[in-house]
């Protein structure tokens, strides 16, 4: 009689730790998926950065340019980098040739000496459009363009951050429950199987 009550509070206690990993794995999962929020644009010319729920660190994303002429590209997907809430892009362009870019007002300058002009530009928006202006000395005399940059927010991937540190410690700790687990099951079989004799 004592060996089935064993028996019965070891296999009680194995369904206990299937359901602590279950829950565990899940809140891990959960609290690190990549989320950003999308901001919606606002009348006239100027824009309220929208803060992202991203963990700081750098990311890969998705970004369409339209706009001008048609001719120029920037890379994509480009690198972004989240601090505080508040996301920048470096932005690569298919010419040497823009010398500044303005974005929400604000004037910004390459941060490459040689090569495609490159930017690094606060991340307004995303999934929505995002308006500014580059400068291009391509042509007899300087001259502003206005193009369209749309960040694809569910693209974003994480590149380095503290949530991919956090997301691997996480993973230690189900490991840990799920060797407690196997454990706890192979004494609990043990247990039924000596039960049996």
């Amino acid at each position: 009689m004592k060996n089935k009550r064993g028996i019965i509070k070891t296999l009680l206690l194995a369904g206990i730790l299937v359901m602590t990993c279950h829950i565990m794995t899940c809140h891990i999962m959960s609290s690190h998926m990549v989320r950003v929020y999308a901001a919606q644009p606002e009348s006239g010319a100027d824009m309220e950065q929208e803060r992202t729920d991203l963990a700081d660190g750098e990311y890969s994303i998705e970004v369409t340019l339209s706009g001008g002429s048609g001719r120029a590209t920037v890379v994509s997907p480009a690198v972004m980098t989240v601090a505080d809430g508040m996301a920048t892009a470096r932005i690569e362009w298919s010419s040497p040739n823009y010398d500044y870019m303005l974005v929400n007002g604000e004037k910004y300058l390459p941060i490459n000496a040689e090569g495609n002009s490159v930017f690094s530009i606060p991340v307004l928006c995303f999934d929505s459009e995002m308006q500014v202006t580059a400068d291009t000395t391509a042509m007899s005399v300087p001259h502003e363009i206005e193009y369209t940059l749309v960040f694809d927010g569910a693209s974003a991937a994480v590149l380095s951050s503290e949530a991919a540190d956090t997301a691997a410690e996480g993973f230690d700790l189900r490991l840990m429950f799920l060797i407690v687990l196997a454990v706890m099951s192979a004494a609990a079989v043990a247990a039924y199987a000596q039960y049996k004799r």
